[in-house]
């Protein structure tokens, strides 16, 4: 677990100091290697990784297809809790294609999914919205 989870957190701080290149070859590096050893779950934290990689460089498209892949893997392997990552990484994807009534849609199925599992309490609904605020008509900051 310590190895693949060492390069997207080493992804994610390339990030903050505003590396992409650094960024997306650590992340494709951690999606080849889990890939490796058939970690289906990892291999959908990377692809989720990625949307919001792609996301953030304005690479609509790109980001809409990794969180698609992320949301099928986690569905074919019955991984609730990512399944609800998964849609609000959606759900964001849908804010900034201006298709707010997708985007409502997601969000609400995400917070139904944390619901239902029982994770979803006032601290992750902060954090949930406060992200949100910074992914869509927020100043960009450490949150993302």
């Amino acid at each position: 677990v310590f190895l693949k989870c060492t390069p997207s957190n080493l992804a994610k701080l390339v990030y903050f100091g505003g590396l992409y290149h650094k960024i997306m070859g650590t992340q494709k590096e951690n999606k080849t290697f889990v890939e490796k050893v058939e970690n289906k779950r990892g291999i959908s934290d990377s692809y989720e990784q990625l949307g919001f990689i792609y996301l953030a460089q304005d690479r609509i498209k790109d980001a809409k297809e990794n969180f698609e892949l992320a949301y099928t893997i986690r569905k074919e392997i019955g991984n609730r809790h990512g399944l609800a990552s998964s849609m609000l990484g959606l759900a964001l994807y849908y804010w900034h294609k201006r298709q707010y009534l997708e985007f409502a849609k997601f969000l609400i199925n995400g917070f139904k999914q944390y619901y239902q599992i029982g994770v979803f309490n006032r601290a992750r609904l902060l954090r949930i919205l406060n992200l949100a605020y910074v992914w869509t008509i927020g100043k960009k900051n450490w949150t993302m």
